[in-house]
């Protein structure tokens, strides 16, 4: 079953990714090797924005593990 995705459809997707009306329409202006460039580049951002969150979110539950135990000792007396 083949399927093809109308301008309409790709418009939707990249809006949902993100995308700025004009990043749109730019990415229409492209060729196809160049559409699949700048989607690779905002792919790879996506990804490093990813790993930024997630090392955030390691600081922040390694820093509310130590204020719990600290907490808990405090009680202990």
């Amino acid at each position: 079953m083949e399927h093809h995705k109308t301008e309409q459809d790709v418009k939707k997707n990249l809006e949902d990714i993100g995308f700025s009306e004009q990043e749109i329409l730019l990415f229409f202006q492209y060729r196809p090797e160049e559409q699949l460039n700048f989607l690779n580049r905002h792919r790879k951002k996506l990804l490093e924005q990813i790993h930024k969150d997630q090392h955030q979110l390691e600081y922040l539950d390694y820093l509310l593990y130590h204020i719990k135990q600290k907490r808990s000792c405090s009680h202990e007396f």
